[in-house]
């Protein structure tokens, strides 16, 4: 993994509810790992590491939805 990328990936999961953020932090991570095992370059990985923060707000928001808190009692 690049530390761009990883760099990247750590401040995008500042942006997740703390009782959600290791799932997510081990889930991105593992992908970012198997990435750069495929040979993914530099600028692959920093898009993958893009896209997940362009997506953060949205997994935020649902994530603290009522709906969410009540499934995962």
């Amino acid at each position: 993994m690049t530390p761009s990328a990883g760099r990247l990936m750590a401040a995008v999961g500042t942006m997740v509810p703390i009782a959600h953020r290791l799932r997510y932090l081990e889930e991105w991570n593992a992908e970012l790992w198997d990435l750069a095992e495929a040979g993914a370059g530099r600028w692959h990985q920093l898009g993958y590491a893009t896209r997940l923060l362009t997506r953060a707000w949205t997994l935020r928001r649902e994530l603290n939805a009522p709906h969410a808190r009540k499934t995962m009692s």
